[in-house]
């Protein structure tokens, strides 16, 4: 165990005058700091230095005194040698700068509960000194290049940099950056490596200023990335982190810079779009693809922006018909079933920037006349309709990301001539899917689909297609089409899980919009083995929008029938231990499904999980909300910039009292022969599930739990209004009353713990933290 003597000798030997003393002084540190002992060295260190006050000065048993003492010996090596140094003193002052390396990061590893910074007071001092040494001792670039990154990832370290000592290591890091690039052809590996590790230090410097860029500083770093890439000949590991400072300077501070972007992208735009067509390089294509998503973002209004357009959508289209010309899981790397459906990262980021560059194409655009077709076949609108039609997979995830995103700033005309086109060719999208086994552009088409019911049927509210060139009666009859003959293809592809769940949502959207003629749908419909099992939140969603649609459907008996056997499908599985995840969407989609069985009526819907190209994490930053936030500029990267055009903010206003959801039918009247016992065996089976079974599960699981029972609770509160309370609801609030004390005394039980972890309270990962967080905002919206 480490002792106050065991420190006091390391300390003493740092110390030390003579020369060999200090280096075995170095060597004894890092015995301590090795292996088992390095346990409770680190601890006795990191003890004493939580007991220090803010005015404090550091004692010798603390971590801030032990850099100290290391970062004189560097310097007291570094100014006491000649130049250049000589190889045996370079080689012991190495071994000196790689201890401070390790001392620095054990410090912060090894911090205590209270102490989140132990190194603060030393933290100015420790950049000035990295800039010392880097200025005269470049070889040190490895060690110190680490520890400075380090630093500078942790906000209230740079916090205390000068903004002098900033500036300077930035200059410093592009003049060697600088000298890099500018080399022969024939550097030494060794030497493109350390110009590797420089492009990965201005990078982190770029990422993590102490504040805003001085505006001198702007112009020098913007004519050093330009006189950079003056030099880049080809394409490798150098040149791709080199576009990714550029992404990072224009993702931190593009809009302070005005038209240094486009001098930026003067110098860099031939290297670019060179290696954009040419590079097999998935990871380059990406960044790449994410630069132009800020060059666009920050030309917006310029005059120089249509030339960006045009140079983007060259790239753009190229790279949707090379895409499309593979399936979604082959161009993925991957062969599996569950990636099916879904794009790897570059094509996410390409589907992105596609949807951004064809919406700046087309903004102004209206539909071609019939006159106007031939000549302009090769615009973007045309070309866009092409790529449908044929049934081009990515294009389609692109105009399926372009309709979500921008749906309500195209002009509806536009919108509707995209319609007719897929419409035309839809049935022979289905034959050609069936006849070759190949879904991509099916199931993309659909996705598409969706949003532009979203977008002409279901924001009927907010827009006249009365007052389009094509009339309200022909948008339905193409509707009226997709609906039948999804509904007749329904069995053809079962099977694809993915393609069922895409075609139930637009179905049940369809149905909402009560736009078209729905008609009784035939048996083998509801024999399919999705309405048997377990449901999904899609089929779910289609029973609650086709049952508060349609009355009886036909005879009595085989309506009740029909309907009993679906109800045992929908609330079956409650009573089934560990058969059934709960999540926000099913703790309304279950009960909605359930009534429209039920009553013929349900409340508004949520939208099951859509399919359409967005960011994995941004579910993730859904669930938490406001309560677990990351990190603004980690945001920017990932999501882009906020939009705030004047167009978007006058959406935002004009819906910002809406709810997201969509509002079903008020519902249909059923006879009391279907809707009695039908409403009996749905309160048979809640309350077949007893408080005993649900206590046993994780505490996110019963908040759900209390969740879906309000909605349940709920709809048979107005189902029979002015009738009296029914022995369920008696029972249900007795079930929900003992649910949320065992909850309440849970939350007690771990209360010290929640004081001890933190503002979140939870000794949990972040997954966990979500599904309670989810869970509890669940039950705080529930309708009861």
């Amino acid at each position: 165990m480490a002792t106050s003597r065991d420190i006091h000798e390391v300390v003493s030997m740092l110390s030390s005058d003579k020369a060999k003393t200090r280096e075995d002084g170095v060597k004894l540190l890092n015995t301590c700091l090795e292996g088992e002992r390095s346990i409770t060295f680190c601890r006795f260190l990191s003890q004493n230095t939580a007991l220090l006050k803010l005015d404090d000065i550091p004692h010798a048993e603390t971590w801030p005194f032990l850099v100290k003492i290391l970062l004189q010996r560097v310097s007291l090596e570094v100014s006491g040698s000649k130049r250049p140094m000589p190889k045996q003193t370079f080689a012991k002052t190495l071994r000196v700068a790689k201890t401070l390396r390790v001392v620095i990061q054990r410090a912060e590893e090894t911090k205590f509960p209270g102490v989140l910074f132990p190194l603060l007071s030393m933290a100015k001092t420790l950049f000035t000194h990295i800039l010392d040494i880097l200025s005269n001792t470049p070889g040190f670039q490895s060690e110190y290049g680490t520890i400075l990154r380090h630093l500078l990832e942790i906000r209230e370290y740079r916090l205390q940099m000068r903004k002098r000592t900033y500036s300077s290591l930035v200059l410093l890091y592009i003049e060697r950056a600088e000298a890099g690039f500018c080399g022969k052809n024939n550097v030494q590996h060794s030497q493109k490596e350390e110009a590797f590790r420089y492009i990965l230090t201005l990078q982190s410097l770029l990422e993590n200023p102490p504040g805003d860029f001085p505006d001198d500083l702007r112009e020098e770093i913007v004519n050093g990335l330009i006189h950079i890439f003056s030099s880049v000949r080809e394409e490798g590991k150098l040149s791709r982190k080199l576009i990714e400072c550029v992404n990072t300077f224009l993702l931190k501070d593009g809009p302070n810079i005005g038209s240094l972007s486009l001098e930026i992208h003067n110098a860099v735009q031939q290297f670019v779009f060179r290696c954009w067509l040419t590079t097999h390089d998935k990871n380059l294509k990406e960044i790449l693809s994410f630069y132009g998503r800020l060059q666009l973002n920050l030309t917006r209004g310029s005059s120089e922006s249509s030339s960006l357009v045009e140079q983007l959508l060259d790239v753009v289209t190229r790279e949707l018909d090379l895409g499309s010309s593979s399936s979604s899981a082959s161009w993925g790397d991957s062969t599996k079933d569950d990636k099916f459906g879904t794009l790897n990262s570059y094509q996410n980021s390409l589907v992105e920037l596609a949807a951004h560059v064809l919406y700046r194409a087309v903004v102004n655009t209206t539909r071609p006349s019939l006159s106007e077709k031939r000549a302009r076949r090769q615009h973007i609108a045309s070309r866009l309709v092409e790529a449908l039609t044929e049934g081009k997979w990515l294009w389609c995830a692109a105009f399926g990301c372009l309709v979500r995103t921008y749906c309500t700033r195209i002009n509806k005309d536009l919108l509707i001539y995209w319609f007719e086109a897929i419409c035309t060719n839809f049935q022979r999208l289905l034959e050609d899917a069936n006849m070759r086994r190949s879904y991509d552009g099916l199931l993309w088409t659909l996705r598409s689909l969706q949003g532009l019911c979203s977008g002409l049927l279901l924001s009927d509210a907010s827009m006249d297609i009365s007052k389009s060139s094509v009339s309200s009666r022909e948008l339905d009859r193409g509707w009226q089409l997709i609906w039948s003959s999804l509904i007749h293809g329904l069995a053809t592809f079962s099977s694809m899980n993915v393609i069922v769940d895409s075609v139930l949502v637009l179905l049940g959207s369809i149905i909402s919009s009560n736009h078209i003629n729905v008609g009784i749908l035939p048996q083998e419909v509801w024999d399919h083995q999705l309405f048997r099992h377990i449901p999904s939140e899609p089929a779910l969603y289609f029973i609650a929008c086709y049952f508060s649609r349609m009355g009886c459907q036909g005879n009595l008996q085989d309506d009740l029938h029909l309907r009993r056997n679906l109800l045992r499908a929908v609330c079956g599985p409650l009573s089934w231990k560990g058969r059934l995840t709960l999540n926000e969407r099913m703790v309304q989609l279950l009960p909605a499904a359930a009534f429209s069985l039920c009553v013929g009526f349900t409340s508004s819907l949520p939208l099951p999980q859509e399919h359409l190209p967005i960011p994995s994490e941004w579910n993730v930053c859904e669930v938490v909300n406001d309560v677990v936030k990351m990190d603004d500029i980690e945001l920017e990267r990932k999501f882009g910039f906020f939009e705030c055009s004047v167009e978007v903010l006058t959406r935002v206003c004009s819906n910002s009292g809406k709810i997201s959801s969509c509002r079903v039918p008020d519902g249909v009247q059923l006879s009391l022969v279907l809707r009695d016992p039908l409403l009996n065996d749905m309160e048979i089976y809640l309350l077949s599930i007893t408080p005993e079974d649900s206590e046993k599960g994780p505490f996110s699981d019963i908040l759900m739990g209390c969740a879906l029972l309000c909605h349940f609770m709920h709809g048979s509160y107005i189902t029979r209004k002015g009738k009296g309370s029914s022995s369920f609801f008696l029972k249900a609030c007795q079930y929900l009353l003992e649910s949320l004390d065992y909850a309440a005394e849970t939350v007690l039980k771990s209360i010290s713990d929640f004081q001890r972890l933190g503002p979140l309270g939870f000794g949990l990962d972040f997954n966990e933290k979500s599904s309670l967080i989810m869970s509890l905002r669940s039950l705080i919206s529930s309708p009861v």
